[in-house]
């Protein structure tokens, strides 16, 4: 007989136990299974289990466990793993489910040699795979874009050190972005944007702000400077400031674009002051200068008299130059092109402008630079200038170094300028240099650092090289020296065309008849007039281009033609010269007609021939200009 009461009083226990583990075994939240230890038949299963690869508990009991498995070769693995170390943790394995659709698990299975079982629990993490894929696109995706953007994208902390810089950092700051970690961000603004820069941020700060843009300009390592237009967010935390996320974009070729287009407002409003004042200048000239020619040819033997005329000639002829400075700025001074050679554009500047000086100049020209299409005298003008300036810069000494050469311009050039072939002059001296704030106005009417200067040189080479629709700038560094650049379309680009009349096919009278002077002004009627009759013709006069048709009609009626046509081109509240030389060319084809003007904004003094004038007469004008252009005609008619 044997004593089993012990084993009877530990039996309720036992129960209880295997009661407990059923039931986490049946309704745990994980997926459980058991099955034999080469995992060749599923020996139980949970719920869970069941639901995981979407079978039914007779699809699963008593079935191998292989067939459950994406990749058949993780089953050996994971068995591999278990009989060596008796158990395995979190392994990664992928099952099918039912329809097909593959299950991202962690697989913890442990041995049981005693009982010659397995178990396992598997935990389901396909949609946290799934999270955190979509999670690793958007870091991937925001990065992408964060280090791939042209602009600049930092992130401050509240006292102002940056706390992320993306890789533009080092065009921008110099520096490259670990090292701009932990630096403070208002070190990088230009010293004359910090308090600006910091009023502002106090200000936002202040009023709770949390989205605004703002510009200033930037100051790198290497001494760029770079205007900023930034998009700033920031972000508050109890009302306080947390941090400051903020994206900036390049806009310092915008600005010095609508810098160029401002100058280029300011010149045109100058050009149409100027021209207007040098019309009306032009026109008083004529008449000052006109007059003192004849009192001196009125003159017998008095010498003195005769000198002191002749001094005010020339003050008068001083300031003709002077007016036509400023018709450089007026839209109807146009250039008249033809087929120039750089090199001896530049050759022709150099014997004006340094005659007589100690200033030595060196031309490095390429050997195919290209011609251009230029107005010869206006350019010359144009390079006299800059080298007059780069000559006075070094007081009369030192060399001056041009360089010739072709480029080709892309679009969207710094220049702004239309892309295809230029040439490129380059006139670099070792003067003084210009201070920053000068070189901002070098290009300004009437702005001059030098006691003697007018202040015009520069400005009208700007609008010279402007209407030949190219290109002038300045580099200069106090000290050292200035750069003076000037890009011209090559001959291959376009020349300027306009529509006017067609050019005259009949030939020229002879001057055997009277002459007609147009003009609004009396003075210069008067000079014209008198001028005219000392010559020996006979002369009319009128003041507007009606009178002058009328008059012309009359005469042709009369079979008493003029035999030239002395024509203001500029009539205010009249008939102008063009329309009235079109009318009167209707009447008589071959009528000889002579444009003069102060001042026009219309292409006829640039091209006269093909508006049907034999000649131009351009004001101020003496005595002597107006008979050797009648002296000319009738040389022309003469050979006809």
């Amino acid at each position: 007989m044997v004593d089993i009461t012990d084993q009877r009083r530990t039996e309720p226990s036992l129960n209880q136990g295997q009661i407990a583990t059923c039931h986490f075994f049946d309704y745990s939240p994980f997926a459980m299974f058991r099955s034999k230890l080469n995992g060749s038949e599923i020996i139980n299963a949970n719920e869970k289990f069941l639901e995981l690869f979407g079978l039914t508990r007779e699809e699963v009991i008593g079935k191998p466990f292989l067939a459950h498995y994406a990749d058949p070769t993780q089953r050996s693995s994971i068995l591999c793993t278990v009989n060596e170390e008796g158990r395995i943790v979190d392994a990664e394995v992928q099952f099918i489910h039912k329809n097909g659709e593959v299950r991202d698990c962690l697989a913890s299975v442990t041995v049981f040699r005693d009982e010659g079982v397995l178990e396992g629990i598997l935990l389901d993490v396909t949609e946290k795979k799934r999270t955190e894929a979509a999670l690793l696109k958007t870091v991937a995706l925001y990065r992408d874009f964060v280090e791939g953007t042209s602009d600049l994208v930092t992130q401050v902390d509240a006292t102002g050190r940056f706390l992320f810089v993306n890789r533009n950092a080092e065009k921008y700051f110099g520096w490259s972005p670990a090292e701009c970690v932990g630096k403070f961000a208002f070190d990088f603004v230009h010293p004359d944007d910090r308090q600006k820069t910091s009023s502002a941020f106090q200000e936002w700060v202040s009023s709770g702000t949390e989205s605004v843009t703002f510009e200033n300009r930037q100051l790198s390592r290497t001494g760029e400077v770079y205007d900023m237009l930034w998009t700033v967010n920031l972000c508050y935390e109890d009302d306080k400031l947390k941090q400051i996320n903020s994206i900036a974009r390049d806009v310092t070729i915008q600005r010095r674009l609508l810098n160029e287009q401002v100058k280029n407002q300011k010149l045109e409003s100058l050009g149409v002051l100027a021209g207007g004042i040098a019309h009306d200048f032009n026109n008083i000239m004529t008449g000052i200068m006109g007059s003192i020619a004849l009192a001196r040819m009125s003159l017998d033997s008095h010498e003195r008299l005769s000198a002191l005329l002749a001094q005010a000639e020339g003050a008068c002829l001083r300031a003709t130059n002077l007016s036509n400075q400023l018709l450089t700025f007026a839209k109807g001074n146009r250039p008249v092109k033809k087929m120039v050679t750089p090199k001896e554009l530049v050759e022709s500047a150099i014997s004006l402008a340094l005659k007589g000086a100690r200033t030595r100049s060196v031309i490095n020209c390429d050997d195919e630079v290209w011609d251009l299409e230029a107005d010869e005298g206006l350019m010359v003008q144009v390079l006299c200038n800059i080298m007059i300036n780069a000559s006075q810069a070094m007081l009369g000494e030192g060399v001056i170094s041009i360089a010739l050469d072709n480029v080709v311009l892309e679009k969207n050039n710094e220049q702004s300028l239309p892309p295809g072939p230029y040439v490129r002059f380059s006139f670099a001296d070792t003067g003084c240099g210009i201070s920053k704030d000068s070189l901002r106005r070098v290009f300004d009417p009437y702005y001059t650092t030098k006691a003697t200067g007018s202040g015009l040189g520069l400005a009208s080479a700007y609008s010279i090289v402007c209407k030949h629709d190219g290109h002038i700038g300045v580099d200069s560094e106090e000290g050292v020296g200035t750069t003076c650049t000037v890009l011209l379309p090559a001959s291959s680009c376009k020349g300027h065309t306009e529509h006017g009349l067609v050019p005259r096919t009949t030939p020229a009278k002879r001057l055997d008849g009277p002459i007609l002077v147009v003009d609004d002004e009396e003075i210069i009627r008067n000079l014209a007039t008198e001028t005219l009759r000392k010559l020996g013709y006979e002369v009319q006069a009128c003041s507007s281009g009606e009178q002058a048709i009328a008059l012309y009609h009359a005469a042709m009626t009369a079979e008493a033609s003029f035999a030239v046509v002395v024509m203001d081109l500029t009539i205010p509240g009249g008939m102008g010269g063009g329309e009235a030389a079109r009318r009167i060319l209707e009447l008589d084809p071959a009528a000889v007609l002579v444009v003069s003007s102060g001042y026009s904004n219309d292409p006829i003094l640039a091209d006269y021939a093909r508006f049907g004038f034999s000649a131009v007469l351009p004001k101020p004008y003496s005595p002597a200009d107006l008979e050797e252009v009648l002296a000319e005609l009738t040389q022309a008619s003469s050979l006809d």
